[in-house]
């Protein structure tokens, strides 16, 4: 590996008696309290449950009831329970039968049972619905983890690159009062010219709306930091390092990152995800084109007079109906054709076909985006060398120019020249630097590993 860049090895500061991060520490912040990464936990709690207990499709369907049953007129209801003979002295005498009627208790004790079983190719259809959700929802996290971590990454590195950039325009604008000054004692003295002093007011002047800038970015991007980590908004919070970026000697070919990525990209495996999980919505909807299996028991024990009875005697119990059923239950309803099954169905196809396009693509974007950001990061270490030979160069430069302020032979204007012009180098160094590690970071999630 070879180490790029590192910015310092200063704490940089926003504020006095603040709390001190690393990356590692506002990284492990972030997955710890992100309010995002934490509702995805939920989702993948919510659907793991599911997952576990996807076996209770298979449960049967239990039902109890009981009730009183009271007649107001018993006597009305009472029914026919038989006929007797009518014998006199040994003989059958006219009318030959006699009807005997039953009144029914006034109160009757009623109890109600129904066990009812459906054994049906949707339950186990619903049962691999449930796992591959569980699946996808495991992937969807583990991807907003690594966008989790990335993000840290880069708000991190460019809160670090504000930062420096301040450093830098507080370092001009100390030298400009200086020199400031030191014109202006010399104007009063008669030995510096008022156009000497008013370009000395004036580089004075210009780096303050710079250095102002410098600072309301830098506010809006240690806010936007804290959001990722899960804080409250705390201009105290301090960076106790800046990230160091370590490029491996040869960078790995287009051909090498994308066969990675399409074995590792997690935005990838989403994307499979996504596809399985329509191929499975088809299988569990074409479940419906089977018969199912019904086994169900069902009881309607009573007790008549209950108040008078004893219930633990297994004699006062009556079962009126019930028993064990099977049956076959088909609906053929999803067979008619422009039946709202084969719409559905056709819904799903469409989406499928879109899934597998989208999960075609993602291909070619892997390729595309590899070759882009490996032109990045070839070109990125060009520049940076580039730029830090020229900030070195700017740096001696602003030394020759102030010695020779100092000597007389070079006018203030070509200080204040010289040293925006090492500035300038400076900034476009951390804008390379800050591009390069951006570049790194993306090319590493594109191939599946962390960041």
């Amino acid at each position: 590996m070879r180490k790029l860049f590192v910015l310092g090895g200063l704490a940089l500061t926003m504020g006095l008696g603040a709390e001190t991060l690393t990356l590692d520490q506002a990284v492990e912040r972030a997955l710890a309290h992100n309010l995002g990464l934490r509702t995805q936990d939920a989702v993948v709690g919510s659907k793991k449950t599911a997952n576990d207990l996807s076996f209770n499709r298979l449960f049967p369907t239990v039902q109890i009831n009981g009730g009183m049953s009271l007649l107001s007129a018993p006597e009305s209801s009472k029914a026919l329970a038989g006929v007797t003979p009518v014998v006199v002295a040994g003989a059958l005498k006219p009318p030959f039968i006699n009807n005997v009627y039953v009144t029914p208790d006034a109160a009757t004790a009623l109890g109600g049972l129904t066990v009812q079983w459906p054994l049906t190719v949707a339950a186990f259809e619903g049962m691999t619905q449930a796992a591959l959700e569980y699946r996808n929802a495991v992937t969807g996290r583990e991807q907003a983890a690594r966008t989790l971590k990335t993000s840290v990454s880069k708000a991190y590195f460019s809160l670090v690159v504000l930062q420096e950039s301040i450093r830098l325009s507080e370092r001009q604008l100390v030298n400009a009062e200086e020199r400031l000054r030191q014109i202006t004692l010399s104007n009063q003295a008669g030995q510096a010219t008022e156009l000497s002093l008013l370009q000395a007011q004036m580089a004075r002047h210009g780096v303050l709306p710079v250095l102002n800038t410098y600072r309301q970015n830098a506010q809006q991007a240690l806010l936007a930091l804290e959001s990722l980590l899960g804080m409250d908004p705390d201009p105290g919070l301090t960076l106790s390092e800046a990230p160091v970026l370590s490029l491996p000697a040869v960078l790995p070919t287009p051909g090498e990152v994308v066969e990675r990525g399409l074995g590792r990209n997690l935005e990838r495996k989403v994307l499979e995800g996504t596809l399985a999980s329509v191929v499975q919505q088809k299988a569990s909807l074409d479940a419906l084109l089977f018969p199912s299996l019904v086994l169900q028991y069902s009881a309607d024990p009573a007790v008549n007079n209950p108040g008078a009875v004893d219930w633990k005697e297994v004699d006062n119990w009556k079962q009126r109906t019930g028993g064990f059923s099977a049956q076959v239950v088909w609906k053929l309803d999803p067979w008619l054709p422009g039946s709202s099954f084969w719409v559905n169905r056709q819904a799903l196809e469409a989406q499928e076909t879109a899934a597998q396009l989208n999960l075609d693509q993602s291909r070619r974007k892997l390729r595309t985006d590899a070759l882009n950001l490996l032109e990045a990061l070839k070109r990125g270490q060009e520049n940076a060398a580039t730029w830090s030979e020229i900030a070195r160069e700017a740096d001696r430069v602003v030394e020759l120019t102030k010695a020779g302020y100092a000597s007389g032979s070079k006018t203030v204007l070509e200080v204040n020249d010289a040293e925006l012009s090492a500035q300038s180098a400076q900034l476009n160094l951390l804008s390379v630097r800050q591009t390069l590690y951006a570049a790194w970071l993306d090319l590493q999630d594109l191939m599946g590993d962390a960041p």
